[in-house]
């Protein structure tokens, strides 16, 4: 299937084929081996790997999934969140801060969500970009995190001028 993210952890790098997770181990980076897999059901948009987890957002679906990797061997489902109501996430990016995931997808925005208990994310924080004049959202192209801030552009068409948008989510609340 088709891979969009890889992640490097330790001596492990995650990626994806698909729907399916795969752990790989690179204690002999020239022949990497793949040690464990997990099925997720939809094609994985992004991950990112933090604090013995790994957390997915596919495309077409609605969730963060939350998957222990500890044991790079046997990963698990650990926990879900509904992060979009009555869309699917389309274009999504995902970072980590510690304990914190961020969100951002093209008609959601970007959403901060509390991984400190993976089985229970939590969103705490949202921000929704202001929509054009015909109700568009505008596309988010990516994000960075520097010091409780997410920096992101966005744009209502494709050709309409990217405009930076800083948010603080330095003490995020839902």
């Amino acid at each position: 299937g088709p891979t969009h993210s890889v992640e490097v952890a330790g001596s492990d790098a995650y990626f994806n084929s698909g729907a399916v997770l795969k752990i790989a181990d690179l204690s002999d980076a020239s022949h990497p081996v793949v040690v464990g897999e997990i099925d997720i059901e939809d094609v994985i948009e992004d991950l990112v790997v933090g604090n013995g987890h790994a957390y997915v957002v596919s495309h077409g679906s609605r969730y963060l999934t939350a998957l222990d990797v500890r044991n790079p061997e046997d990963p698990r489902v650990a926990g879900r969140l509904q992060v979009a109501d009555g869309w699917w996430v389309v274009d999504a990016d995902l970072e980590i801060d510690g304990t914190m995931v961020y969100l951002g997808d093209h008609g959601l925005g970007v959403v901060a969500i509390d991984v400190a208990d993976p089985r229970h994310p939590e969103v705490v924080g949202t921000y929704e970009p202001p929509r054009d004049s015909y109700g568009n959202a505008p596309d988010l192209s990516g994000f960075e995190l520097n010091d409780g801030f997410v920096y992101t552009t966005a744009s209502s068409t494709n050709y309409d001028p990217a405009t930076l948008r800083v948010i603080d989510f330095s003490s995020p609340s839902a």
